[in-house]
């Protein structure tokens, strides 16, 4: 359609007296219009420049201008360099990638463009130098980036906070995916079973190994029974480390089922409560004995009557009356 195309430009010495280039049908003001509508019909933000001449765009799409708020005219003045609101992108970065795209003819590459309220936008430009009568010509769409690198920053933020928050809290997450087997530990995870990623693959099985033997049992039938049940569970057990030292964490979890009851996916957390349950038995010595003589109080010796009492007709044994 129109007389762009890649390649060397054809040798007019070729063509035959009665032949008529592609390019002679039209001026280069029309070609240039007429590429100009169609690539606005595209809505791409393209420019036309001279790679040999690069200080000004020859043309460029309805796109290209509005986005960064320029009229067409402002912006074809202000060509590659004008648009650079990158500090670290001077004269010779300008004059290095001329040159990269001399000797290769199609790429990319980041960059920044000013908006004319001064604002600058992460800007991705992918580029293709066209030969047109003798002259090399670089077609280039630029493309905003700024909306994908403002939602990374924020996926990244939220991770940071997720991490924090889970070092804070002693709380790790985990995933299980039913058709692979695949079990994905979250940071925090890692650091309660006291693993180190990539040198340990978390897996169901040892998963279970670092279950206290005690509990084992207990963990995997909770499991499985909120699988048969399709229902939450949540279950307190104790881990066994590598160098004997035990562990309490409390484990919650839930599954999400496909149409025919099959499992797809069980997310959970665990939560080191060690600390907790250290706390727990601290306040309760507290409460029933004595500071001075560390002795069972008065309080223990109640609780234990009480209990006494309250299993003694379980024992077959009748609590003690008073004499009449």
């Amino acid at each position: 359609m129109f007389d762009l195309f890649c390649g060397p430009a054809p040798d007019r010495g070729e063509v035959a007296a009665d032949e008529t280039l592609p390019g002679d049908r039209l001026s280069d003001h029309e070609q240039l219009r007429l590429l100009r509508e169609a690539l606005s019909l595209n809505q791409e933000a393209f420019a036309l420049s001279d790679l040999d001449q690069g200080r000004t765009f020859l043309d460029c799409s309805l796109a290209a201008h509005q986005r960064l708020g320029y009229s067409r005219e402002e912006y074809l003045a202000l060509g590659p360099v004008g648009l650079q609101a990158d500090p670290e992108h001077d004269e010779t970065w300008i004059a290095a990638h001329l040159e990269q795209m001399r000797r290769q003819p199609s790429g990319s590459f980041h960059t920044r463009h000013r908006r004319r309220d001064g604002r600058a936008i992460e800007v991705l430009v992918e580029y293709r130098v066209l030969h047109h009568r003798g002259r090399r010509l670089v077609l280039a769409v630029h493309r905003d980036r700024s909306e994908l690198l403002q939602s990374l920053r924020r996926a990244e933020r939220l991770h940071e906070l997720l991490l924090d928050a889970e070092q804070l809290t002693r709380v790790g997450s985990w995933e299980l995916i039913h058709a692979t087997g695949e079990l994905v530990w979250s940071a925090g995870t890692f650091r309660i079973f006291e693993a180190t990623p990539g040198a340990f693959i978390p897996s169901y099985e040892r998963f279970l190994a670092a279950v206290h033997p005690e509990d084992r049992e207990m963990v995997d039938r909770a499991y499985h029974m909120s699988l048969q049940t399709r229902q939450p569970y949540q279950v307190k057990h104790r881990l066994l480390l590598a160098d004997g030292r035990e562990k309490v964490v409390q484990e919650r979890g839930t599954t999400s089922f496909d149409a025919s009851g099959a499992p797809l996916r069980s997310i959970g957390t665990v939560q080191d409560i060690t600390q907790l349950i250290e706390y727990e038995r601290k306040l309760e010595r507290a409460a029933y004995i004595d500071p001075l003589t560390k002795l069972p109080n008065r309080q223990a010796a109640l609780r234990y009557l009480q209990e006494v009492l309250q299993e003694g007709p379980q024992q077959g044994l009748e609590a003690p009356t008073s004499a009449a």
